[in-house]
């Protein structure tokens, strides 16, 4: 399996909202962020609405807010 590409998925895509995100990629994809970073389906959202779609600004913001070490 590929690595998913948030920042690929950034770059073609104006809104970089959840549902977006959500509506592009297969759940493995989505399981495979989850698991990348260790946290929740809704830890992810919340990451990806509040910061984009940005690998660095997702991880960043999940550090900053205690969900990743």
């Amino acid at each position: 399996m590929n690595n998913p590409d948030l920042n690929s998925y950034s770059s073609n895509s104006p809104s970089n909202t959840w549902e977006e995100y959500q509506k592009a990629y297969e759940n493995y994809e989505i399981e495979y962020w989850c698991n990348k970073f260790g946290v929740s389906k809704e830890k992810l959202k919340q990451a990806i609405s509040s910061v984009g779609m940005s690998v660095e600004a997702v991880e960043k913001y999940l550090k900053t807010n205690g969900f990743v070490r």
